[in-house]
C-alpha cells in the first residue's frame, strides 16, 4: 500500500475531528455527521469549497475507518512529525527482514538486480529503436505486437493437459434398453 506524500501531510484526525484513539464507529459517526453539513448538494452556493472538503472527509474516512491503512498512515505520520522524510531510506512501513543468515555472491546480486531492471531497460531500448517512428506507426506496431502474442497464445496447445476447447468426444454406446411391454 502506497500513500502519497500529500497525504501523509494532511492530519486526518482534524478533518474528522476525531482523537487518534477513535474507534472505528466513532470515525464512521464523524463522517456522517461532516457529510450531513458539508455535502455539495447542501452547499449550492460554493460548490467548489463543498466538493473539495467533501473529498477530504471521503479521503479520511476511508483511509481511518481501514485497520491495515490506518496503521501505515499512522506510522508515516509520525516519521514526518519525529523530522523524518517518509521516503528516505526506502519504505519506513515495510517490516524488516533478516539476512544476517544468507551468503549471497557477488554474481547473485548482480542477478537479481538484471532481472528487478529488464523492463526499464526493455522500454529504453524499444524506445530508441522507435525513436524516429511516428507515433501513430509505434501505435500500429505496438497493436500488431499484441495481436500476434495473442494469436499465439490461443494457438498454442499444451500435449500435457486436456484442452477444454475440442469437441465433445462421443460417450460409449449404453446398452440397449429393452422395449417396454
Amino acid at each position: 500500500m502506497r500513500f502519497e506524500r500529500a497525504l501523509v501531510d494532511i492530519d486526518l484526525y482534524a478533518v474528522l475531528k476525531v482523537p487518534r484513539a477513535a474507534t472505528p464507529a466513532q470515525i464512521r459517526r464523524a463522517h456522517r455527521r461532516l457529510a450531513s453539513v458539508s455535502h455539495p448538494d447542501l452547499n449550492p452556493g460554493d460548490m467548489r469549497r463543498a466538493e473539495l472538503r467533501m473529498a477530504q472527509i471521503n479521503v479520511a474516512a476511508g483511509v481511518l475507518m481501514d485497520p491495515a491503512r490506518r496503521a501505515v498512515y499512522d506510522r508515516l505520520r509520525a516519521d514526518r512529525e519525529e523530522g523524518r522524510d517518509p521516503g528516505e531510506g526506502g519504505i519506513r512501513h515495510a517490516p524488516p527482514v533478516d539476512t544476517s543468515h544468507v551468503k549471497l555472491d557477488a554474481r547473485d546480486l548482480e542477478w537479481v538486480e538484471r532481472l528487478r531492471s529488464w523492463p526499464a531497460r526493455a522500454g529504453a531500448r524499444f524506445d530508441q529503436w522507435t525513436d524516429s517512428w511516428t507515433p501513430e506507426f509505434r501505435m500500429m506496431f505496438l497493436f500488431a505486437s499484441l495481436a500476434l502474442a495473442l494469436g499465439l497464445i490461443r494457438s498454442a496447445k499444451p500435449t500435457s493437459l486436456p484442452s477444454p476447447f475440442e469437441e465433445a468426444r462421443p460417450a460409449a454406446t449404453a446398452a440397449p434398453q429393452a422395449a417396454p411391454s
